[in-house]
C-alpha cells in the first residue's frame, strides 16, 4: 500500500505540466536572441552512420519564444535553462529525427556552452545535443556534439 501512494504521488508530480517563461531569462540575456544553427553528429558511432550528420536549428525570439528542428524533427515552445556551464534549450519533439529511418525519441536537450565572461558579442558555441525518451532519466538517452553558429 505504501508503494501504490508513493508511485500515485510521483506520477502526479511528473505529469504536472509547468507553464514555461523564458521572457526573463532571455531579457537578461538577449544575446541568446537568434538563431543558432549548425551540423552535429552522434557520438554512437554505428547509429550516427546510419543516421548521418544532422542539422539542427534554434530560433529564439525577443519575448522568448524558442523553436527549431533537428534533421526532420522539429520543436516549439521550448524552455530555457540556466545552468553553469550557459544554457540548456529543452523541449518536447514532433516527428521523427529521419523520417526514412525508425530511430525515434519524444525530447531534446540543447546545450550552449559559453564562456564565463564576455558574452555579449558571441556568435558561435560548442554544444551537444541529448536525444531522450523522457526527461527525467533515459538509459537509452543519444548524445551528439554540434557546433552553432548564430545567424
Amino acid at each position: 500500500m505504501k508503494h501504490t501512494i508513493f508511485l500515485t504521488l510521483l506520477l502526479s508530480l511528473v505529469s504536472c505540466k509547468k507553464e514555461i517563461n523564458n521572457t526573463d531569462l532571455v531579457h537578461s540575456n538577449t544575446y541568446l536572441i537568434g538563431t543558432w544553427s549548425g551540423t552535429g553528429a552522434l557520438l554512437k558511432v554505428d547509429l550516427n552512420e546510419e543516421i548521418g550528420e544532422l542539422e539542427l536549428s534554434v530560433t529564439i525570439d525577443s519575448v522568448g519564444n524558442i523553436s527549431g528542428k533537428i534533421g526532420d524533427a522539429q520543436f516549439t515552445g521550448a524552455e530555457l535553462i540556466k545552468k553553469d556551464f550557459g544554457f540548456v534549450v529543452q523541449a518536447p519533439l514532433i516527428g521523427k529525427i529521419k523520417n526514412n529511418h525508425p530511430f525515434e525519441k519524444a525530447y531534446i536537450n540543447v546545450l550552449f556552452e559559453l564562456p564565463e565572461f564576455n558574452r555579449d558579442g558571441i556568435t558561435l558555441t560548442e554544444g551537444n545535443f541529448h536525444l531522450k525518451s523522457n526527461l527525467i532519466f533515459d538509459f537509452n538517452m543519444k548524445v551528439g556534439g554540434i557546433i552553432l553558429h548564430k545567424n
